[in-house]
């Protein structure tokens, strides 16, 4: 306390970042076998009759990096939860093995299985709401993936069914165009309009069949203009 009152509020936060610091730097070189320093909570898996899984690709753990926001972590065995939108860690204690769901607040992005991720924050009125999505093309605008998983609930005796579902999106600049049609492609690449409407036609784009290389080509064709 004394400490505190002998110094300004400046002083004060980078002595707290410092001993923060500090104590990051002896956990990671202790060669403690229990993993980094988390922020998150105990995962609670409210699928466990599930026919498939609410996970992206395997109901298995993967070496992945995580992006945090002021530290990046490689090879931490994780798996993304994309029902609940959660990315999990599983974690190491002396007392035994825990699954942690991150802080998606503390998190800025993360790979897993060569698929990269990145968080952003999506405005809807008056409220904030943090998700991530998979990076496909990073050029003049970036194209976006949100993986969706929906749980069917059964009418039978038969275990509820997860169905995966995919939605592109263009990032150009601020604005997050969803891609649900060929005009709204062509509104998120207004500047390149004509053009760009030529190219969906002479290559018959369907927005509904198209998959993620197709998008990936149109997004090089623009870049190339």
């Amino acid at each position: 306390m004394c400490f505190g009152q002998q110094t300004g509020n400046f002083d004060k936060g980078r002595n707290i970042k410092k001993m923060t610091d500090d104590v990051k730097d002896l956990f990671y070189n202790s060669g403690c076998t229990f993993g980094p320093l988390v922020n998150g909570k105990l995962y609670t898996d409210y699928y466990p009759g599930l026919k498939g899984h609410q996970y992206m690709f395997l109901k298995v753990w993967e070496k992945g990096l995580v992006y945090f926001r002021d530290d990046v972590q490689e090879e931490l065995l994780i798996n993304y939860d994309i029902v609940g939108d959660k990315l999990l860690f599983n974690k190491f204690y002396s007392g035994g093995t825990y699954i942690i769901e991150l802080n998606i607040n503390d998190i800025e992005g993360f790979t897993i299985s060569g698929h990269k991720f990145i968080k952003l924050t999506i405005s809807e009125g008056s409220q904030e709401t943090n998700a991530y999505y998979e990076v496909l093309y990073d050029g003049k605008v970036k194209l976006l993936l949100k993986w969706e998983k929906y749980i069917s609930k059964a009418s039978d005796s038969n275990k509820d069914i997860s169905y995966l579902q995919k939605t592109f999106y263009i990032k150009n600049n601020t604005k997050l165009v969803k891609i649900n049609k060929r005009k709204s492609i062509i509104s998120s690449l207004s500047d390149q309009a004509r053009n760009i409407e030529n190219y969906i036609k002479q290559n018959k784009f369907y927005v509904r069949t198209a998959e993620p290389e197709d998008f990936i080509e149109l997004m090089i064709y623009y870049d190339s203009l």
